[in-house]
């Protein structure tokens, strides 16, 4: 049996139905709910790209190889002014301290423990998007032909699908 492994970057696209903390951002963007915007980012790759690229990892993948399918990297605020772009939800305009965050999520991850409830905001979180890490995506680019869609059509697809789904942004 042939395995060929596919690893994304943060998905996003339509059909987010769950939502995933990549939709849970669209819904908190459009909802006015982010208070400002943080210092970091991360590599976003649409949800139809991945599955473009494991269809063509089924292909013309080599078995045990491993294709990133990360995407390009957007700072938060490059996602929050693209958001802002293609919902016309004005885009927070304060930036929050990271330290300030850390604690936030720390208060979070306290009251999740005590609840039991799932957090969005972990210190975890913060620190691998404060840390800025940028993955290249040229072996799948190569070998699979992976492509990457512009994040502006990720965007307008995820809002339009939020706002014909609303049961799904609840």
């Amino acid at each position: 049996m042939q395995v060929v492994e596919i690893l994304p970057g943060w998905i996003g696209g339509p059909g987010d139905a769950a939502p995933t903390a990549a939709g849970q951002l669209a819904l908190d963007f459009m909802a006015k709910k982010l208070p400002g915007i943080i210092d970091g980012g991360t590599c976003v790759v649409d949800a139809r790209d991945v599955a473009e690229s494991m269809i063509a990892a089924v292909e013309k993948g080599r078995h045990g190889e491993k294709y990133i399918v990360g995407g390009r990297y957007y700072s938060l605020e490059q996602l929050s002014k693209g958001l802002e772009q293609v919902s016309g939800v004005p885009s927070p305009t304060m930036h929050v301290p990271h330290g300030i965050l850390m604690v936030y999520a720390w208060f979070q991850e306290t009251i999740g423990s005590l609840t039991g409830k799932d957090v969005l905001v972990t210190r975890e979180g913060v620190r691998l998007m404060h840390a800025k890490m940028q993955i290249a995506s040229a072996k799948a680019e190569r070998e699979l032909g992976a492509t990457f869609r512009p994040i502006e059509d990720t965007l307008r697809v995820v809002v339009v699908w939020y706002r014909e789904h609303p049961k799904s942004a609840t």
